[in-house]
Order: structure tokens, then C-alpha cells, then sequence
């Protein structure tokens, strides 16, 4: 790496994130993240961040501060308002993990000295350290190493970072015993929603195959989603032949929490799957529309997937989600 590329960071230098959407993108940078702060446990990481991702970062050690950026058409005032108090910090370096035509401009209004993001026509403009982007799939944590080539960082590990408190999980032990749940209560965890439509499961379908799982045992199932999704699973929590709640966390942490509790999840490639990898629960991931080697950790036989695309049998393919399951929380239950 030539010496005009690197970029070397010193003591007490401040470095952005521009992350500010998506719940599961945020939660796959903590593994740079951490991994930076190892490089350089004297630098200060803030990251820029819409509220609902921004709780999945809560109590993480190697964050110094969490901004808060305007959701989308919060209006002009409260942009300019973002961008004096980011160029008042005096950054030393951001790094645009969209590179947006939105998140470069504002990446670049920031100030800070080097920025980075991806070489994307109409967008290079704004960054002093241009990054091609890869063309070929590859687990997500890993090309936002490629944004940090240079600073010449390698991730220690791809392990996803959460960080539950006292308090989320003193509501997860409440909400155990509400639920009428003990230590011996079979519970998986589930989350078949994906706000986009390209990624969804027809919700019928998803009852079959946890109808075909709870024949052959007593389990009981936490739906977890949005509060804004509940209306379109109704169709799974008044299943009257299987045991489906909601789950009922208010806070991603909480969700974390009751994860921590669960045998094993069956979902969705959402967000919510991300939180189960970050809380060590064996899951499932059932794919539709997008691609298993971007989102789901490799060679890692705790999760496991199938890929729609590779069946044409619906009845077959509702039986080998099931039975993958099974045997998912069979190991699980032999190696614990």
C-alpha cells in the first residue's frame, strides 16, 4: 500500500460511521468496530445512525457516541442542524458505508480530513479515498473491511457484537414467567416478516412448516416483529392447533434478551435474524429474494439456511425446512 493512501490515525483522532439505516447493516459493522478500536484503542468511533438501529449499538464499549440522524424528509432544519454539530467534532476520518448521492454529500459536508466510501459514479467526488466495491457475493461484515484498506485492518473475527443490560434482561425474566414459561419449556424463537416484499414468505406457508415442527413436541413459539407488522402475522398468533405469542419487546435489547432464551429461531433474512446471530441463537433462515452468502455467516453450521430458489416441490420443500429444523435444535441439545 503506497504511503499516499494510507491513512494513519493518532491518539484521540475521531472517526464517523455513516451508517443511518437498517437495523441488521448496523449490526453488521461491529465486527469493524471492534476491530478498529483493537488497531487503535486510543481513537474515538462515533456512529451516525437513525434511532431504531441506533439500539442495537446501546452499551457497546467501542463506541464512543451515538448521533442521531433525521429519518428521511425530517426537513432542511434538522439536517443543517446535524451538519454543525458533526462539523464541529472535527473528524479525522468518515466513512460512508452507503454511498448514497445523499450519504456522500453529507459525508463530505461533514469536514472531516479523509473520508471513504465507494467509487460509484456521481459519488467519488466526496471522498479522498475511493474504495471499488466487490462484484462477487461475500458475507456483508466483510466488505466493510474493504472501505478500511487503508488504514490496513483485518478483522480479529466476524462474531456480531449486542450488548444486553440489567434492564433488558430483567424484562425478559418477567416476560419468561407472564408467558408461564420455565427452564424446561421448549421455546424457538420466529420471525418469517421482512419489510421488503421480495424477501417475504407467504405467511401460510410458514404455518405449515411450524405446524410440521410442533407435531412432534410441545413447543412454544415468540413471534417477533414490528409493532406496525403485527396485523399481517394475525394469521399465525390465532393459529388455534399451535402455540404462537408475541413477543411483545419494545426495545431491539429486550428483543435480545428474550432471544438469549429461546432454543433455537426459524426466520426470515431480516434484521431480527442478525440480533440471533449477535445473541448466539442457533437460527434458521429461510431466503427468497436475496443472496445467502451476503447475509449469513459462513461455515457456521449454527445457522443454517434454505434458498427458495433451489426447490420447485412446495409440500418437499415445507418437509426439509422442518426436518433442518429439528435437526438444528437436535445438535444444539447434544453439544450443550
Amino acid at each position: 500500500m503506497s504511503s499516499a493512501y494510507r491513512i494513519d490515525l493518532q491518539a484521540d483522532d475521531k472517526v464517523l460511521f455513516v451508517q443511518l439505516r437498517a437495523m441488521g447493516d448496523t449490526l453488521l459493522l461491529t465486527p469493524l468496530i471492534r476491530s478498529l478500536k483493537q488497531y487503535y484503542p486510543e481513537v474515538h468511533i462515533d456512529i451516525l445512525v437513525e434511532p431504531l438501529p441506533a439500539q442495537v449499538l446501546e452499551n457497546n464499549p467501542n463506541i464512543q457516541k451515538v448521533h442521531s440522524a433525521p429519518r428521511r424528509g425530517s426537513g432542511l432544519r434538522k439536517y443543517f442542524s446535524l451538519l454543525r454539530m458533526l462539523r464541529n467534532q472535527e473528524f479525522a476520518l468518515a466513512i460512508d458505508f452507503l454511498s448514497t448521492p445523499g450519504s456522500a454529500l453529507l459525508t463530505r459536508l461533514t469536514g472531516a480530513e479523509n473520508r471513504i466510501g465507494y467509487r460509484l459514479r456521481g459519488r467519488s467526488w466526496a471522498y479522498t479515498h475511493p474504495v471499488d466495491r466487490r462484484i462477487e457475493p461475500i458475507y456483508n461484515p466483510l466488505t466493510k473491511f474493504d472501505l478500511v484498506r487503508a488504514l490496513d485492518i483485518k478483522p480479529d473475527s466476524l462474531k456480531l457484537d449486542i450488548f444486553t443490560d440489567g434492564e433488558a434482561e430483567s424484562f425478559a425474566e418477567t416476560a419468561w414467567s407472564n408467558f408461564g414459561f420455565d427452564e424446561s419449556t421448549t421455546v424457538y424463537a420466529l420471525a418469517p416478516w421482512s419489510k421488503r416484499a421480495w424477501r417475504r414468505w407467504e405467511i401460510g406457508a410458514w404455518l405449515e412448516v411450524i405446524r410440521r415442527i410442533s407435531l412432534d413436541n410441545d413447543a412454544r413459539w415468540l413471534l417477533f416483529a414490528a409493532e406496525g407488522e403485527r396485523a399481517e402475522m394475525n394469521k399465525l398468533e390465532n393459529a388455534g392447533d399451535v402455540d404462537i405469542r408475541w413477543a411483545g419487546s419494545k426495545h431491539l435489547l429486550q428483543a435480545a434478551a428474550l432471544m438469549k432464551r429461546c432454543r433455537a429461531m426459524l426466520c426470515a433474512d431480516n434484521g431480527l435474524k442478525h440480533i440471533a446471530v449477535a445473541a448466539g441463537l442457533p437460527a434458521l433462515t429461510v431466503y427468497i429474494g436475496s443472496e445467502p452468502k451476503v447475509w449469513n455467516p459462513p461455515e457456521d453450521s449454527r445457522y443454517p439456511f434454505t434458498d427458495l430458489h433451489d426447490s420447485q416441490d412446495e409440500g418437499k420443500l415445507k418437509d426439509q425446512i422442518a426436518d433442518k429444523f429439528k435437526q438444528l435444535c437436535q445438535k444444539r441439545e447434544t453439544t450443550s
